[in-house]
């Protein structure tokens, strides 16, 4: 988001994998833990910049890429209004790279008319089209961690607190994002 605001952008919409809004596409399922603490932050984030007049959330149906149909509606949602938004941050590259998909389908230039940012900076970002801009999560890292964790629990010490938590890394700036 910040990657997104320092390029000009002041309505950034959210694609969350999961129903954590009233708007949705698709058929969402009921929200992870992660869903529901990415739409506190993302809410949260806006409202410290003063942006939180304006806020769209699409809910989506899980963590998988969406449908033509369902993305072309996400699509739909946040370019066809008044305000119409001019980025996208969405759950995880799956989501994102159907949401490119879309966005040609329907006319869209990326990055020029709505810029896209994903989560997860998975192999095949590099190669979209455009590429994608993404945020890289140390994967190997939560592996690391959820082991030690298993192994302390198979140890039999008390763990009041089973979730594994690291930074995120850094962004992947590519094509896919671009000032206003």
């Amino acid at each position: 988001m910040e990657h997104l605001w320092k390029l000009g952008h002041r309505r950034i919409a959210h694609l969350a994998a999961g129903a954590v809004s009233a708007i949705s596409v698709g058929n969402p399922r009921p929200p992870s833990d992660a869903a529901i603490v990415r739409h506190g932050r993302y809410v949260s984030w806006l409202g410290e910049r003063g942006a939180n007049t304006w806020q769209l959330t699409i809910s989506c149906p899980g963590w998988e890429s969406l449908s033509l149909e369902d993305a072309a509606q996400a699509i739909e949602y946040m370019t066809r209004r008044d305000d119409p938004a001019t980025a996208v941050v969405c759950a995880n590259d799956a989501i994102a790279s159907s949401i490119l998909s879309a966005a040609r389908g329907s006319g869209l230039s990326i990055p020029r008319d709505l810029s896209v940012v994903g989560i997860d900076n998975n192999v095949t970002c590099a190669t979209m089209d455009p590429p994608l801009t993404s945020v890289e999560l140390p994967f190997w890292l939560i592996g690391h961690e959820a082991m030690l964790l298993l192994h302390r629990m198979m140890a039999g010490e008390q763990i009041d607190d089973r979730r594994v938590s690291v930074p995120v890394t850094h962004l992947v700036e590519r094509a896919s994002s671009g000032s206003v």
